[in-house]
């Protein structure tokens, strides 16, 4: 039970980091659209 909370919480993380390095690619690319 131990394990499989760890790796649910290490998932998670790993999904949150993903999106928190996506939003910032996102905001940028819509910027560049809005400025061409």
């Amino acid at each position: 039970m131990i394990n499989c909370d760890l790796s649910t919480n290490y998932t998670y993380y790993m999904l949150e980091g993903l999106r928190a390095q996506m939003a910032p690619m996102h905001l940028g690319i819509k910027i560049l659209k809005e400025a061409y």
